[in-house]
C-alpha cells in the first residue's frame, strides 16, 4: 500500500479507516473523486470491503479471523480485520450464494502521459469499475448499506 495522501477531515470522517488504508460508501464517492481530481491524486486500484459494527453481528456471523476455517461462519464473510468496534469482510455473501471478492486495478501511466490526465483517467476507471460491479444490488440484504470501496492512491513524485 503506499502512503495515504493528505485528505481533508470531511473527507476522512466519512470513511472507513484500518491502519493506512480508508475506504467510503459508493454515494461518498463523488466527493473523494471530486477532490482526488482538483489535487491530481491517481488511483492505482482498491477493493471493497463488507464493514459491519461488532454489535450488529449474530452469535453465528464471522467476527474473528479464526472463524475463516469455520465453514459455517465463514459462508457469511471472510474476516479481513478486526477493530474494536468493526469487523471488515474482504470476501462477502452474494445473492445468488455465491462468495463475492471484488477488486480492481486501474491502468499503468502512459510513457509521456501527464501526471493531470493520469490522475483523471485513474478516477475514471475506478468509478466505472464500481458502476459496473452493483455490488450494494447483489450481495444479501443486510451487507447492501455496509459496502465500502477502499482507494489505493498516489501522487505524483
Amino acid at each position: 500500500m503506499t502512503t495515504l495522501p493528505e485528505l481533508p477531515e470531511t473527507l476522512r470522517s466519512l470513511g472507513f479507516r484500518l491502519n493506512d488504508e480508508i475506504a467510503w460508501r459508493k454515494h461518498d464517492l463523488q466527493l473523494v473523486f471530486d477532490h482526488l481530481n482538483a489535487e491530481n491524486i491517481a488511483v492505482l486500484g482498491g477493493e471493497a470491503w463488507v464493514v459491519r459494527n461488532i454489535t450488529d453481528c449474530a452469535a453465528t456471523d464471522p467476527t474473528e479471523l479464526i472463524h475463516n476455517l469455520d465453514e459455517q461462519r465463514s459462508n457469511r464473510g471472510t474476516v479481513l480485520a478486526k477493530t474494536t468496534s468493526h469487523v471488515v469482510y474482504a470476501i462477502f455473501p452474494g445473492l445468488n450464494g455465491q462468495q463475492i471478492l471484488f477488486s480492481w486495478e486501474c491502468s499503468d501511466r502512459i510513457e509521456g502521459q501527464s501526471w493531470a490526465d493520469y490522475s483523471a483517467n485513474t478516477i475514471r476507471e475506478t468509478a466505472q469499475a464500481v458502476i459496473a460491479a452493483n455490488l450494494e444490488d447483489g450481495v444479501i440484504g443486510e451487507y447492501a448499506d455496509a459496502i465500502y470501496y477502499a482507494l489505493e492512491m498516489a501522487e505524483e513524485k
